[in-house]
């Protein structure tokens, strides 16, 4: 569990809530960190903790629990606290979620509050425990590259083997089957040297999160497809062949549908949106981390359109690049959406790379990569403008280790 200094003053928490058991429990997980929080509960009223004499003055945080309620019942509860004074409120369904984050609050669901409660106050309280203890930020510039390398250094090395043989510089090459296997233990161990046990810890929760809108299942599965469609019909507009079936075919597609979701969840998505994402997002604005995100994804590709036998080599690099950083903006946002979960954005991965395969957008007629490229690059500047850069992204999932 995560602690302050002791010579800074204890974080002073108001915990809200109609149900006693769960201010013993919120007290409890609030107080394991020592001397750090000091907690003072409340039942929750008709119009809880309106005034300083129930908060009181020094009160830096409100936990409010969110019970079954009416949405009007919630935002009179919100509106009800002081104007400025920090809210951490906690949920279990997206209204309410949607609820509470328009009216400024932290959210968390209540599967996660065991998980995030500290943290969260922590950082509604604007005293990271980084920051207050003087350790070196997690999500530090010297994380970032440590695990942008680690996530280089296995895949760069396969495929580099195998073009080095094509151009006789030896005579042999690493199995290309392993190259994106090589990815997790590399990754595991640089956050385990940039931060610990809790680094490895959150990428295995936002690993293993399925709790999610539902819509985000959706969106991941189909998006991919429907943009493959349009470039279909746009190629077959133009009087240009669909090249359908010519790289993989339907029972191919599904079955690469399904494998790849694992493959992706267990490789690259652990790393770009598992480990990256969220630090990218503590240094920067989502729609900015994204695109940083984006440029470092396509670099990382460039081997495979140069590497013999692989499924990308010998398309054209500028609208690759163009689609892998628009990608990189919807599934971003995507994860954001989905509480950080890497499930859903390696379903998403898992169905671009199936349905272009299929649909032939990466196949031998070039113009269908291009319109799936503006197509893309397009979406992502509808959903920045959407969010207002944001990106879906809420203050609570800011922090990482």
């Amino acid at each position: 569990m995560t602690s302050l200094d002791t010579s800074t003053r204890p974080i002073r928490v108001a915990v809200v809530a109609d149900d006693e058991r769960v201010r013993t429990s919120l007290r409890h997980l609030l107080t394991s960190g020592g001397g750090t929080v000091v907690v003072e509960s409340y039942a929750a009223g008709p119009r809880p903790a309106t005034t300083s004499s129930v908060v009181g003055r020094d009160t830096d945080v409100v936990v409010l629990d969110l019970g079954p309620a009416t949405s009007e019942s919630h935002l009179e509860q919100l509106r009800g606290l002081p104007a400025g004074l920090r809210t951490v409120a906690l949920g279990n369904d997206q209204r309410t979620a949607d609820i509470a984050r328009a009216a400024g609050a932290w959210y968390l669901d209540k599967a996660e509050v065991a998980d995030q409660l500290f943290d969260a106050v922590l950082v509604a309280a604007d005293r990271g425990a980084m920051r207050a203890t003087g350790h070196r930020p997690h999500a530090g510039t010297s994380a970032i590259v440590l695990v942008t390398l680690a996530l280089f250094a296995g895949p760069w090395a396969w495929w580099f083997s195998r073009i080095a043989e094509d151009h006789g510089v030896i005579g042999w090459h690493l199995p290309q089957g392993l190259a994106l296997w090589t990815m997790l233990p590399l990754l595991v161990a640089a956050l385990a040297v940039t931060g610990g046990r809790r680094a490895v810890t959150d990428l295995g929760r936002r690993i293993t999160r399925v709790r999610v809108p539902g819509w985000t299942w959706a969106t991941a599965l189909l998006a991919p497809v429907l943009v493959a469609v349009l470039a279909g019909a746009v190629t077959t507009a133009l009087g240009r062949d669909v090249p359908v079936g010519e790289v993989l075919g339907l029972p191919g597609a599904l079955l690469y549908l399904a494998y790849g979701t694992g493959l992706f969840l267990l490789t690259e998505e652990a790393g770009w949106r598992g480990a990256l994402q969220p630090r990218l997002q503590h240094r920067m604005k989502p729609w900015q981390a994204a695109l940083v995100l984006g440029v470092i994804w396509a670099g990382w590709h460039l081997p495979l359109l140069a590497t013999p036998d692989a499924g990308d080599q010998g398309l054209p690099v500028t609208p690759f690049l163009l689609l892998v950083v628009a990608t990189s903006v919807l599934i971003s946002g995507l994860v954001n959406a989905a509480n950080g979960s890497v499930v859903v954005a390696a379903l998403f991965h898992a169905s671009f790379d199936a349905s272009y395969s299929y649909l032939g957008v990466v196949g031998s007629e070039h113009s269908m990569i291009w319109v799936a490229a503006a197509t893309t690059a397009l979406a992502a500047i509808a959903l920045a403008v959407r969010t207002r850069g944001r990106l879906f992204l809420t203050s609570a999932e800011r922090d990482v280790e």
